[in-house]
């Protein structure tokens, strides 16, 4: 910047990520409100709304659109110490529904939101109000597979085989010496180095990628125990390595996970519809029916 204009002196990160967010905030505000207060013709207007927590640990209620105009972030709201009652989170919404309608609330089509008891009761009062009686309240799907993996990963045989993964693959992250030392037989084995993922209590697709993770990494690991003693790694990462029975239910857990992720893929995708949620769903319903005799609390479950 000095070479073009040497007088020339850039923003501060502070004004960046103040006076000038703002500015431009505003303006991408207008634009959106152009395209969705302004325009009354607009009769499909979809509402997508969470609740999630900032940087700082604040609570805040977020609600994106839907539109024929494509989607778009519409607004994120501190709302501090509101208990987010089912009738709190139906009063908070309408008030927003009302100014995104230009208050007309036919126009509202649908709302979408996570699965959790306060949400699905917050339908109930919404589809109290006469004028939101026609509005379709949609669960998210993704949302609901994500339940579903939480459920399979809380058995017993389940959790004891994730937590000796996540043992493994924390260990080597944690030592740079081990992995630098696996990295040498990745490269021998595979002619490239490969990570090790590990698993995050609430991103549940995590697990999945854990699971996957260190079974590319397998033959790699499994040079690593040859070549190398207990006392590089700790015994029991080193007996977990070494172990057939290890690599054996981990190979089973993949089967049972894969097409559970594959299926939450496809709900987050840009082309997902509601038509394919039942086929979906009952997908997996088959799959887990088919999994019962590696798994029997599946049984159960089902």
């Amino acid at each position: 910047m000095q070479r073009l204009h040497a007088a020339y002196k850039p923003p501060t990160r502070q004004r960046i990520a103040g006076p000038l967010l703002d500015e431009y905030y505003d303006k991408v505000k207008a634009i959106v409100d152009e395209k969705v207060l302004s325009n009354k013709s607009q009769y499909s207007i979809n509402v997508v709304t969470d609740e999630s927590t900032n940087v700082t640990k604040a609570r805040i209620s977020n609600i994106s659109l839907h539109t024929t105009h494509g989607a778009f972030y519409w607004r994120s709201e501190d709302i501090e110490s509101t208990q987010m009652t089912a009738a709190n989170v139906a009063s908070w919404l309408k008030g927003h529904l009302v100014t995104l309608s230009s208050g007309d609330l036919q126009r509202i089509n649908s709302i979408a939101t996570d699965t959790c008891p306060t949400m699905l009761s917050a339908w109930g009062c919404l589809r109290a109000c006469p004028e939101l009686r026609h509005v379709f309240c949609i669960p998210c799907d993704s949302h609901g597979i994500q339940l579903l993996i939480k459920d399979l990963l809380s058995f017993g045989c389940v959790t004891d085989i994730i937590a000796q993964a996540q043992m493994v693959a924390k260990t080597f992250k944690n030592s740079p010496l081990q992995l630098s030392r696996l990295r040498q037989y990745q490269v021998a084995a595979y002619g490239e180095k490969r990570t090790l993922c590990l698993s995050v209590i609430t991103r549940w697709g995590t697990q999945y990628r854990l699971v996957e993770s260190v079974l590319r990494n397998k033959d790699a690991l499994r040079q690593y125990a040859l070549k190398h003693t207990p006392d590089d790694i700790g015994d029991e990462v080193y007996e977990y390595i070494d172990s057939r029975t290890f690599w054996t239910a981990l190979e089973c857990l993949r089967d049972l996970l894969q097409p559970i992720h594959e299926a939450q893929k496809m709900s987050e995708s840009s082309k997902g519809h509601l038509g394919q949620v039942l086929e979906r769903w009952k997908n997996i319903l088959h799959h887990l029916k088919r999994m019962t005799n590696e798994y029997p609390e599946l049984d159960e479950f089902v």
